[in-house]
C-alpha cells in the first residue's frame, strides 16, 4: 500500500479532528473536553503517522489502543451520563473498526516480528 492513500487513515484523521473539535461544539465538563482535545489530537498523529508509514503496523496497533480508551474514557473518568458522551463512543469505534481493518495489510509486518522473536 503507497503511502498517504490508504482511506482508513484517513477515516481516523477526520475522526480525530472531529474528536478534538467537539468541545468547541458542544458544552462539556472539564474532563470531558481535556479528554477530546488531547485524544483527537493523539488519534489524529497517529492517522498521519499511518499515513506517512503505510507499511508500519505500529500506528494501527496504537490507534486501536487510542480507540479502545476513547470508547472507555467516559465511564472511567465519569462523564459518561452526560449527553454529548456518544461523540465519544462513535469516535472511538469508528477509530477502532477502521484501523482493525488494515490488519490484512499488516499480516506481513506481523508474521516478520514474530519470526525475529522466535
Amino acid at each position: 500500500m503507497q503511502n498517504w492513500k490508504r482511506p482508513q487513515d484517513w477515516i481516523n484523521l477526520i475522526a480525530g479532528v472531529y474528536l478534538f473539535a467537539v468541545p468547541y461544539a458542544v458544552d462539556l465538563g472539564t474532563t470531558a473536553a481535556n479528554t477530546a482535545w488531547t485524544m483527537g489530537a493523539v488519534i489524529a498523529v497517529l492517522a498521519l503517522w499511518a499515513l506517512g508509514q503505510a507499511h508500519q503496523a505500529t500506528p494501527m496497533v496504537l490507534k486501536v489502543i487510542a480507540g479502545a480508551w476513547v470508547i472507555i474514557a467516559p465511564w472511567a473518568l465519569g462523564f459518561a451520563g452526560i449527553a454529548a458522551a456518544w461523540n465519544f463512543w462513535v469516535a472511538g469505534a469508528v477509530v477502532v473498526v477502521s484501523a482493525l481493518s488494515t490488519i490484512p495489510q499488516h499480516r506481513e509486518s506481523f508474521a516478520g516480528s514474530q519470526r525475529q522473536t522466535a
